[in-house]
């Protein structure tokens, strides 16, 4: 079958839809289907560069559910510039031919389209018979540019369409000459975020273990990620974003140059005070449960803030029962990790 015409097919079956239940707590769990997250690898990629796409997709209990009739597409559709969310919303509706058909399960691998930069990014786009010459887009704060990727969800007896987006290499826009060399030697591709541990109450909690909280207790949940180094040291083992392979070959000269699974520093192109700047990622973490209540939906670090760790409370349900939960940390450059957690209410 046509991948396009595949992708079709499963949006008219489905009758899917994309409003959530604005009464309903983000954190809490609920329904026969949600999509909590989707992650690329690698988290930046060029076009023509490969990318595997999974998608985080759990029930009401926050078990994972089977994705396998699931179906991906890039997306094609360029924003409307009086649009004000992240994509166009031709990317969720039914019926609409602007898809590039990946495949179906709950991991799939793709080829960025080598259309990519030009569609999404700081090149100038074709225009299009009839219409007006279009503009190459902004870049986001981070100086990043993304590729649309909608995933047709289908599991436990609902389906849901997920938009989420990777991040393009596209390059630097509207920069000094001297400026783009030096941003191209040191800009290194972002790495996905990892959650370095897990704690209840200040004791670690082991992967796959379930903890046991008394019912109606209030417990301190604590994620954090690795440290990342604040002053790049040549010999470390993490291309920084002071290093290059021309100053640290020993970092830096790899095919693909390791950076930390942190808030890692990275290099920036202010385009106000049209300069380059060192900036540190924004982390951001949201929490899931299928019982009990967290005190925040979603947490975060700015960039100025080198804390390397998030807290909230839980309260358990009154009576016993097992929840299981997740939690989702994302960097500000669209690296995403998560880890489930199961708690024995007794």
């Amino acid at each position: 079958m046509n991948r396009r015409l595949g992708l079709l097919a499963l949006f008219a079956l489905t009758g899917v839809a994309c409003k959530p239940d604005l009464d309903q707590r983000a954190s809490v769990l609920g329904g026969p289907l949600r999509v909590l997250a989707v992650r690329s690898e690698p988290a930046e990629a060029a076009p023509r560069d490969e990318v595997t796409f999974k998608a985080l997709m759990v029930d009401a209990n926050g078990i994972v559910i089977d994705g396998r009739s699931s179906s991906w597409g890039f997306c094609t559709a360029r924003k409307p510039l009086a649009e004000l969310g992240p994509v166009s919303p031709a990317c969720y509706e039914s019926g609409s031919t602007n898809f590039v058909g990946l495949g179906a399960g709950e991991s799939v691998k793709g080829v960025i389209p080598n259309t990519a930069c030009r569609d999404f990014g700081p090149e100038v786009p074709v225009s299009k018979p009839g219409e007006a010459d279009g503009r190459p887009v902004d870049p986001d704060p981070t100086g990043g540019y993304y590729q649309p990727v909608t995933l047709v969800a289908v599991g436990g007896g609902d389906s849901v369409v997920s938009v989420d987006t990777t991040r393009l290499a596209c390059g630097v826009s509207g920069a000094a000459s001297e400026d783009v060399i030096v941003f191209n030697q040191r800009y290194h591709l972002n790495e996905n975020p990892e959650i370095a541990s897990l704690s209840i109450d200040g004791v670690a909690v082991a992967e796959g273990t379930p903890v046991t909280v008394s019912p109606g207790k209030r417990v301190t949940f604590s994620v954090g990620w690795p440290v990342c180094p604040t002053t790049d040291v040549c010999g470390d083992q993490i291309c920084g974003a002071d290093e290059s392979r021309l100053n640290c070959a020993e970092d830096c000269a790899k095919a693909v140059p390791v950076g930390c699974k942190g808030a890692e520093r990275y290099m920036n192109y202010d385009a106000e005070g049209r300069s380059l700047v060192v900036r540190r990622e924004a982390m951001r973490v949201s929490w899931f449960s299928a019982g009990g209540a967290f005190d925040q939906d979603r947490s975060g670090r700015e960039t100025n803030d080198t804390v390397d760790s998030l807290d909230n409370g839980w309260v358990a349900p009154s009576q016993p029962s097992t929840v299981n939960g997740w939690i989702v940390l994302r960097d500000e450059r669209g690296g995403v990790a998560w880890r489930g957690f199961t708690i024995d209410v007794r």
